[in-house]
């Protein structure tokens, strides 16, 4: 029988001599089925592997144990459709399974997967696949997304939800109304009391249960026997022993559970719409720190290089010129409106009272009253003074501030903090990552 090898492409860090690429060479070979060549020149293995005899982890693995690691790449993906634990553990087993991918974090409550691979292994495709297959909804790369994306999925989401759950409690008051209606009432009319409410629930019923009976045949699909299965096997058993009572197949009309079946979906359609406003509560407050963030800021370049013709240019020049020459307080200034995004390092800002600073700077000129709060929880603002450091999303208060960026970007002090109630949200405790 012939052995199927593969062959991957390996980024390696730190190495910095032939002597360095022949350790990690040496330490691949090791490994039963796998053979490597190192290039020093472009820092990266070329290994061919039996997928039989050893992992892309053991590979890995072998090059940490020489003194190297292997450049990962990180994404940060919008999944949506999660309701519950179960979901989420899903979709980590699924893209743990992919070839590549070292680490997977899903969060519930952001619908957020943090998953750290390796881009020549495995693409974001390959994920989204990978994500799509399970039942749930690819959105994409969350940093790609429109900010106010998350707003009209839960918008669309709970209006959604709201609306199964109207339908469902109000048909399943309606048949329960039908059972305490007298029996010779419908006689008269030809029809019988469990045909009738066949005919009214029908319809109510495929429209509420839907979601979760479609969560429930996915599980299944992919061997998972979880919540939605029992959800989806108690509702079916309800409407299905109803059905067969209605036409005495097997059963016979004491098995009427047609209201039974719609107020069990409804009942669980309500604890999803009640679990996706609890979930929304949650991811506020990062959503409350990002908007601590100036969409625009006010560049100030010198007016010695102004020019109508050509704003783009002038732009430019006027920047080079910051960075070439030294600035003097008294200088004149163009103001400038920019993106918070087109801001870079050394750039002069200017910073009027009520306005928040766009990027961690140092003060150039001028002196005020800077309400730090969110960052250090002082209520009383700071004076801020020529040379003192001020940090993106802080309030100026009552005077005229010329600052330099310093840091800018994911670099900031507000950018961080964010990233890190992010990855808080999305870690767990060693006794949760042990109960899997």
């Amino acid at each position: 029988m012939k052995i199927l090898l593969k062959k991957i492409e390996l980024s390696i860090e730190g190495m910095h001599c032939a002597s360095c690429a022949l350790n990690v060479e040496t330490s691949i070979n090791k490994l039963d089925g796998a053979k490597a060549e190192v290039d020093i020149n472009t820092n990266k293995a070329r290994v061919e592997y039996d997928p039989n005899s050893v992992e892309v982890s053991d590979i890995d693995r072998s090059i940490e144990d020489a003194g190297f690691s292997v450049r990962k790449s990180e994404v940060t993906l919008k999944i949506g459709g999660m309701h519950c634990a179960n979901c989420v553990l899903n979709i980590e087993k699924a893209l743990n399974n992919l070839d590549g991918v070292s680490k997977v974090s899903v969060n519930l409550s952001s619908e957020n997967a943090f998953v750290v691979y390796d881009k020549n292994l495995v693409s974001v495709d390959d994920m989204g696949k990978s994500i799509k297959d399970l039942g749930f909804d690819f959105l994409g790369i969350t940093d790609q997304l429109d900010p106010d994306m998350d707003d009209k999925l839960y918008e669309k989401d709970i209006k959604d939800k709201k609306n199964r759950i109207i339908v469902g409690f109000v048909f399943s008051g309606i048949l329960m109304g039908l059972m305490f209606t007298p029996h010779m009432l419908f006689e008269d009319i030809g029809i019988s009391m469990s045909v009738l409410s066949l005919i009214i629930s029908i319809i109510p019923f495929v429209y509420v249960s839907y979601p979760i009976i479609k969560a429930g045949f996915n599980s299944l699909a992919h061997k998972n026997l979880d919540m939605d299965v029992m959800y989806t096997m108690g509702i079916l058993v309800a409407f299905i022993s109803s059905f067969l009572g209605t036409f005495n197949i097997v059963l016979d009309s004491s098995f009427m559970f047609y209201e039974t079946a719609i107020m069990l979906a409804s009942f669980l359609m309500l604890g999803r719409f009640l679990e996706a406003r609890a979930k929304r509560k949650t991811s506020s407050s990062i959503k409350e720190l990002i908007g601590l963030q100036p969409k625009t800021a006010t560049l100030l370049v010198k007016d010695e290089k102004a020019s109508k013709s050509n704003e783009n240019r002038e732009l430019n020049e006027n920047r080079e010129l910051s960075e070439n020459r030294e600035l003097n307080e008294n200088d004149e200034f163009i103001e400038k409106q920019i993106l918070i995004e087109d801001i870079s390092i050394d750039d002069l800002l200017l910073v009027r009272p009520g306005d928040k600073i766009p990027a961690d700077s140092v003060v150039f000129s001028g002196n005020s009253y800077v309400d730090e709060a969110m960052i250090t929880g002082e209520p009383i603002p700071k004076l801020k003074t020529k040379g003192e450091d001020v940090f993106a999303g802080t309030i100026n208060q009552d005077g005229v501030l010329r600052i330099k960026a310093r840091k800018i970007g994911k670099e900031t002090i507000l950018s961080q903090i964010i990233d890190l109630v992010e990855k808080a949200q999305s870690s767990k405790p060693p006794v949760q990552k042990n109960s899997r």
